[in-house]
Order: C-alpha cells, then structure tokens, then sequence
C-alpha cells in the first residue's frame, strides 16, 4: 500500500508543477466491493470487503510524453495487491516503461516479454535498441511453477535496406521461492539473430535462428542446449499475395520469454490471398514432422489445409466467408486420424444494428479405432447496436453439440441493455446462462445478472453502482458449486 501512496503523492505532485509547464490529464477512482458466497474456496471472488484505487493520466512536459497507471486491490486474504503499474516517459531519443511491461521484438526467441519490470529503448541514426529486466512470474508451487526473473536486450540496425538485429535473454528462478529442495532452480539463456532482406519492391525475405541453453528444474541431472530457426518469404502485388515460412524448432528448445512456442516440429507453412473485386480466396497449407530426436518408436507428420471464399456484396449483407479444412495426424500403426470442417459466417448491419451469424460442423475420422469417430456442430448469433437514440443492446446466442460415444450439448446466451438518457445516468442490466449436458444429465450449469448504474454528478465526477448475483452448479465435482452476490461503489474523478 505504501507503493501506491507514493505514487499516488509523486503524481499528485507533478500536477502542480506549473513552473515547468507539465499539461496532465486523467482519472482517479476509488471504490469498495462486498461479496458474500456460500463457497468460501472459489479464489475468484474474494470473500466479505474488498477496496481499490486506480490511476490513469497521461500529459506533456515540453516535448516529452508521460504517462501511467495504477490499480492497487485491497482484501483480508491478499492484503494489499498491485494489480498494475506502469509509468512511462516518451522523448525524442527513447523511451522509458516501468511497472507491468510487454513486448514482443521477435518472432522465436522473445514473443512475449511480459514482466513487472523495466523496459528502455532508444533509437539513435540507424539501431534501435532495447534493454528489460524484471519479474516474469510468481511462485505458485502447485503448478510446479516459481517466481522467476528476466532480463535481455535487442538490437536492430540498417543498412541499405537490409535490417539485422540480435538478442539475448537470461532467466532465473529465485531459488527462495522453491521449498521442494529436490527441485533446482532454473537458468535459461537464450541467443538469437534476425534479418530482413528486401529482396524486390514486392519480395522480401525475413529469417530468424535461435540457441537456447538451460539447466532443468527436476531432480533429473544436466542441461539442454538446443536450436531453432525460421525462414519467411512474402511477396504482394494487385492480384496475388503468397506467404511461405520453413520451421525447425528442436524438441529442447526453450525460451522464457515464449514459454507457448510448440516445439519438436519442422515444416512449411503456405498461405495464399487473392483478391479480385468483392471476391477474396484464399489458401492456407501446413505439414509438420515431429518427433526430430528419433527417441520414440513411431513419428508424426501433421497436415492441415485450407480453403476460404470471402465475398463483400454491396447490397442483402455486408460479407459472406466459407471455409472449408481438412486436417490430418498421422503417426506409424498407432495414430491415424483426419478431421474435415466446414464453417460459414454472414454478417449483415441493418437500422444502426451489427449482426453475424455463424455455422460450423466438424467430422473427426480414427482410421485405427472407430470409437475415436467424433462429429461437433456450433451455431452462433451476435447482434448489438442502437435501439433508439437512448438505448442500445447487445445479444450472444451460441449452441454446440460434440458427439464421441455420449452427445455434450452446451447451450449459452447473454443478453445487455443500456439506457443513456441526456448523459445524466447510464443504466446496464446484464444476464449470462450457460447451461451444459450429455446425453444423461445435466452436468453443469452457470448464470449469472448484474444491474450497473453511472450517475455522471458533474463533468469531473462519476458515481459508478453494481450489483451481481452469481450461481455455480457442477454435478461432476460438487465442490467447485457457489451461490453468492456481489455489490460494488465507485467514485471517479477526472482531472
């Protein structure tokens, strides 16, 4: 909490600093929520009171940006919990980001550099670099998971139209968060380079190589040192758009700033677009081989293809798509299974309404064991837009069926309306039903209703009153069965 509050007085602050012409904007917002549940185990609705603060503001000093956010949650079991923080400073020669921070410079190797940290980056002539380190994650021991942190940096430059770049992470976990003393904490570390070569006007060629390193958290003894790397080349004209990607990631391989990179496969991927008036086909084609060490007694080989028809008519909708897949997995004597889709949208707009409707069945074929035979159809609707001037509404209807031995159906909709009357008030009752079952029972149902009111008491305040009913009933595991309320008040002030 004491975080929060200097932060709180630090931007507070920097509001009145007229001397120096600092121009800020934003909001503050205050708010507590009571919650009672006759389940006091769902960790999602914290139990009894519950308190908040947020901040967001975002101003000029000169020619420099500024910027940030703050949410802080209070509740008797978390105590004091910063949800998010970020503070962030634009200039001419970089930038600055502190708190919860997120960037994705390459495809392999640092997709996703998401940490509570600090990320800086500065641009000079021709490189552009970046430098972060932080916290990528918290312990939580049940998923075998510790708290772990992370730091790197990135480095692009050109010349003559050619773009080369290189990074490097390192990730650590704190062995303090690890009370499994068989366990050892993990290093990573991680090396890759990447260009982009612009071979012609429409041809260019982008590719990517990365060596990971790290030592495993298991009792098992030694490391890993593995590669992978990524060929692409696109090329664009009127009539004709073709993409085509080579992958070869190494069963290993392992980067924890993309801990959801699907390893173990080498392959192409082809996707073609072409374009001719209100008309749009396209082709999508991917063959993967797994199993690239040879350690298991069969390999796999995985292809998926698709074909699509886009068409955009002036007049009865808006556009029409129909996708057609067949999807194959193979492996020798012991997997052999092939799914075939069919899927169709139209979307029309009509009396300031958007809708869609959607279609989609699939059949999955086991050539090794009919039991694995399966079929699924989904039906959708999505309407929402302005029923008159004051009132607008929003309608999701969605039902599916999924058929392998005993039928699942799962039947939901949520419905919203809101009434703005003169920008006095703002009204949004809300209802979500989900209702799932088989071919005996139903097996699990959710609903919930909510009721928000904003009363705008002047141009820089806002009172801001919800209610929520919940209600949970699994008739596979009683335990995970809730019924509770919820209630929620909210003042905001705009400054």
């Amino acid at each position: 909490m004491r975080k929060g509050i200097c932060l709180a007085l630090i931007m507070g602050g920097l509001c009145f600093c007229e001397e120096r012409k600092l121009m800020m904007n934003g909001s503050l917002g205050f708010s507590v929520k009571k919650t009672d549940m006759d389940n006091r185990n769902i960790s999602e609705y914290p139990e009894d009171l519950s308190y908040g603060m947020n901040i967001a503001t975002i101003g000029k000093f000169g020619n420099h940006t500024i910027g940030g956010i703050l949410n802080l949650t209070y509740d008797e079991l978390k105590k004091t919990n910063i949800e998010n923080i970020n503070l962030s400073l634009s200039t001419e020669k970089g930038d600055l980001i502190i708190g919860n921070v997120s960037e994705s410079p390459s495809l392999l190797s640092l997709n996703t550099v998401d940490l509570r940290g600090v990320i800086g980056k500065t641009k000079r002539a021709n490189k552009d670099i970046m430098l972060f380190i932080g916290k990528s994650q918290e312990e939580n021991e049940k998923y075998g998971q510790y708290r772990q942190y992370l730091g790197g940096f990135s480095i692009d430059t050109t010349i003559n139209e050619v773009r080369l770049g290189g990074v490097y992470l390192e990730a650590r976990d704190d062995k303090n968060s690890i009370s499994n003393k068989s366990n050892s904490p993990i290093r990573n570390q991680v090396i890759g380079l990447n260009s982009s070569i612009p071979i012609r006007e429409e041809l260019s060629l982008d590719a990517e190589i990365s060596f990971s390193r790290y030592d495993t958290d298991t009792t098992k003894a030694g490391d890993c040192e593995e590669k992978a790397f990524k060929i692409s080349g696109q090329t664009k004209n009127r009539d004709l758009n073709i993409s085509i990607d080579y992958l070869y990631i190494e069963p290993n391989f392992y980067s924890a700033a993309n801990t959801s990179l699907s390893t173990d496969k080498k392959g192409i991927c082809l996707l073609l677009k072409y374009p001719k008036g209100i008309y749009e086909a396209g082709l999508s084609y991917e063959a993967y081989d797994n199993n690239l060490n040879n350690k298991k007694s069969y390999t796999t080989r995985k292809k998926e293809c698709e074909l699509s028809l886009l068409v955009t008519p002036k007049t009865l909708v808006s556009d029409v798509e129909i996708k057609y897949k067949i999807a194959q997995d193979k492996a020798t004597t012991i997997i052999n299974k092939g799914n075939r889709t069919l899927s169709l949208s139209i979307s029309k707009a009509f009396s300031g309404i958007d809708s869609s409707l959607s279609y989609e069945r699939k059949k999955g074929d086991d050539k090794i064991d009919n039991s694995g035979d399966s079929k699924s159809s989904l039906y959708s609707l999505n309407m929402s837009g302005n029923l008159k001037k004051d009132l607008s509404t929003s309608l999701y209807l969605c039902s599916s069926l999924y058929d392998q031995t005993t039928k699942t159906r799962q039947d939901s909709y949520s419905i919203s309306l809101t009434y703005e009357p003169e920008n006095q008030v703002r009204i949004t009752p809300s209802y979500n039903y989900c209702k799932t079952k088989d071919a005996e029972r139903e097996t699990l149902l959710e609903k919930s209703f909510s009721l928000e009111s904003i009363w705008y008491l002047s141009s820089k305040h806002q009172l801001t009153v919800t209610c929520k009913e919940m209600k949970k009933k699994d008739s596979i595991t009683s335990s995970n069965n809730y019924q509770g309320t919820q209630a929620e008040l909210k003042l905001t002030t705009l400054f």
